[in-house]
């Protein structure tokens, strides 16, 4: 398919921000982001829309999870600025849950505090002070694919697209 792909492996896990950290040699001014264990079927263009016309330094998906899935963990406001990102325990406020699949600039990694960290907890706490960081707000599915049980509702889905 044209794709070079590089890889690297963990000692002890780094958290998803220590993931990056280690590979910002690699990434590009901007990159995309998807988390292993998620499948969102959504243009990626959209994301890069939203980036580009606030000038963010990330742009995150929030599933509008009308169904839900799963507790909400954000608070995007009406313009797409996330007001709030709340991972664990998040309050009945939440008005959406992130879905996985985020456009950053690399630079954020700056805000880095260490090698092993939670990109979540870590970075998009200063994103949000700065007024930076943006969301998708979709009514596009996202789903959970890190189980065995969880991973055969995303195959099905994913055939369900075709």
């Amino acid at each position: 398919f044209g794709v070079e792909i590089a890889h690297s492996v963990e000692d002890e896990p780094l958290g998803t921000g220590g993931a990056l950290l280690n590979a910002k040699h690699h990434l590009d001014d901007s990159f995309y982001f998807a988390f292993g264990d998620s499948y969102l079927p959504i243009e990626l263009a959209k994301l890069a829309r939203i980036h580009e016309k606030n000038n963010a330094k990330g742009v995150i998906s929030v599933y509008a999870n009308s169904d839900n899935i799963a507790p909400n963990n954000i608070l995007i406001n009406p313009d797409g600025q996330i007001a709030e990102y709340i991972k664990k325990n998040p309050p009945a406020s939440m008005n959406g849950l992130e879905a996985g699949l985020s456009l950053f600039n690399r630079d954020i990694l700056d805000y880095a505090r260490g090698s092993i960290f939670s990109l979540e907890e870590s970075i998009f706490p200063v994103l949000i002070k700065q007024g930076q960081l943006f969301g998708l707000l979709t009514d596009q599915r996202f789903y959970d694919i890190g189980t065995p049980d969880s991973l055969e509702t995303g195959i099905n889905a994913i055939l369900r697209l075709d």
